[in-house]
C-alpha cells in the first residue's frame, strides 16, 4: 500500500492549524503541523514533505519558503493569508489562498490555481 503524501502546515493559531491539518487528512494527506517557522524548519528537514502550506505573514515564513525552494524538496508551496502576499514574496509560492481556508479552496490551490 502506498504511503500518503506528507503536508507541512505552518499556522500560528492552534485552532486554525488543527482545522487545516484535519482537512488535509480527510483528503488523504499525512498532515504535520507547526506553529512557527523554526519548528517548521526542523520538520522540513526530518519529514521532507511534498507540500508546504504556510501562514505567509508569520515571522520567518518567507525565509522558510526560500529554504524549501533552495533545497528543492517541495512539489507545491501554498501561501495562506488574510491579505495579499507581498509582491516581493510572490515568486516563492506556487499558489495563494485566503484565510480561513476551506476544503474547496484547498483543492483549488492544490491544483495550482491562484486564489
Amino acid at each position: 500500500m502506498p504511503h500518503a503524501p506528507i503536508a507541512l502546515v505552518v499556522e500560528s493559531d492552534p485552532a486554525e492549524l488543527r482545522r487545516m491539518t484535519q482537512s488535509l487528512r480527510a483528503l488523504g494527506w499525512e498532515a504535520i503541523g507547526a506553529e512557527d517557522a523554526p519548528e517548521a524548519c526542523a520538520l522540513l528537514c526530518t519529514f521532507h514533505p511534498a507540500l508546504l502550506i504556510a501562514q505567509v505573514d508569520a515571522p520567518g515564513v518567507a525565509e522558510l519558503a526560500q529554504h524549501a525552494r533552495e533545497a528543492g524538496s517541495f512539489a507545491r508551496l501554498i501561501a495562506v493569508s488574510e491579505r495579499d502576499v507581498p509582491p516581493e514574496e510572490v515568486p516563492l509560492w506556487d499558489a495563494e489562498a485566503r484565510k480561513p481556508l476551506d476544503v474547496g479552496e484547498l483543492l483549488w490551490a492544490l491544483k495550482g490555481s491562484v486564489l
